[in-house]
C-alpha cells in the first residue's frame, strides 16, 4: 500500500508507531553505552550529584520587629532620670534650688550664693558639702558638691546641657521642679541660639520662649527636651521671671 493512500487516522497511528520504535532504540543504545563507560568517569559524576543534594539546605527567614517609641514614653523616661539630679542648697536660713550638670558634682543654683557661708546641698534626703565656684549676673551661681570620701570613683547623677541651636519650634519641653512637673511647647530662642555674654553693669540675656507657665517659686528649675537634656533654667524674681537659655550657661562654664 502506498503511503499516499493512508487516511488521516492511519497517518497518526503510523507516526506514533515510529516514535515508539525510535524511543526503544534510543533507550537500548543509552544503556549499552553506559555499561561500556569506564568506572573512573561514572564515580565522579555520582559524587557530584550526591554532594549537591546533601548541601541543599532550606534557608531560615527571620522576621523584623518594628518598635514604635511614643513621645509619652520619652517624657516619662526623662522625668524619672532627670529628677535624680535636682538639688536644694542651704546657706544659713536661705534655700535655693538647682540641678547637677556634671558627674563631678558641678551644679547650677538660682540666686547669688555667698562664698563665706557653709553650703549644704541635698539630693533628696542625702546631704553633701558644697563649695562656691562663680556667680553670673543673670541670676545664678555655680557650685560644686563634694563626693563622699569613703566611696571610690563616686559619680553624681546629672543632666547634660545642650545648645538650643538645633531645637525646633513645636517640640515638647518639660519643666522639672521639686513640687511639681509641667510640660509645654518650645517656641524659640531670643538671640537665635547664639551664645550671649554678660557685662559688668548688667547681663545680656539669652532666653528661650515656651508655652510653660512659670513663677519665681520655680527659680533654679531646669527646662528639658524629651531627649533629657537641659535647654534652659528658670530664673528671676516676682517681677521678672524668665527662662535663661542653656547657651548662656555653657558660655559661663567656659569662662565667657
Amino acid at each position: 500500500m502506498d503511503i499516499k493512500d493512508l487516511d488521516k487516522s492511519q497517518l497518526i497511528l503510523m507516526t506514533l508507531l515510529v516514535s515508539f520504535v525510535i524511543s526503544i532504540a534510543t533507550s537500548v543504545t543509552t544503556v549499552t553505552l553506559m555499561q561500556e563507560v569506564p568506572l573512573e568517569i561514572i564515580q565522579p559524576i555520582n559524587k557530584i550529584i550526591r554532594e549537591t543534594v546533601e548541601r541543599t539546605v532550606p534557608v531560615e527567614t527571620k522576621s523584623v520587629k518594628t518598635i514604635i517609641i511614643k513621645e509619652e514614653d520619652l517624657v516619662v523616661t526623662t522625668i524619672e532620670e532627670s529628677k535624680k539630679a535636682l538639688i536644694s542648697v542651704k546657706q544659713g536660713e536661705n534655700t535655693s534650688n538647682g540641678f547637677i550638670i556634671s558627674g563631678d558634682g558641678t551644679a547650677v543654683v538660682s540666686g547669688q550664693i555667698s562664698k563665706d557661708i557653709e553650703l549644704v546641698a541635698y539630693i533628696g534626703q542625702e546631704s553633701f558639702k558644697a563649695t562656691f565656684i562663680a556667680y553670673d549676673l543673670a541670676g545664678f551661681s555655680i557650685i560644686k558638691l563634694s563626693a563622699p570620701i569613703d566611696v571610690k570613683n563616686f559619680k553624681f547623677p546629672f543632666i547634660s546641657l545642650a545648645s538650643t541651636i538645633s531645637s525646633k519650634t513645636g517640640q515638647t519641653v518639660i519643666l522639672l521642679y521639686p513640687d511639681n512637673i509641667s510640660t509645654g511647647i518650645y517656641l524659640g530662642a531670643i538671640g537665635g541660639g547664639e551664645i550671649a555674654t554678660t557685662t559688668e553693669e548688667k547681663p545680656i540675656l539669652n532666653t528661650i520662649n515656651t508655652s510653660l507657665i512659670i513663677s519665681n517659686k520655680q527659680a533654679g528649675s531646669p527646662v528639658l527636651n524629651t531627649s533629657g537634656v537641659v535647654l534652659g533654667v528658670v530664673l528671676g524674681g516676682a517681677d521678672n521671671i524668665f527662662i535663661l537659655s542653656s547657651d548662656h550657661l555653657i558660655n559661663t562654664l567656659k569662662g565667657g
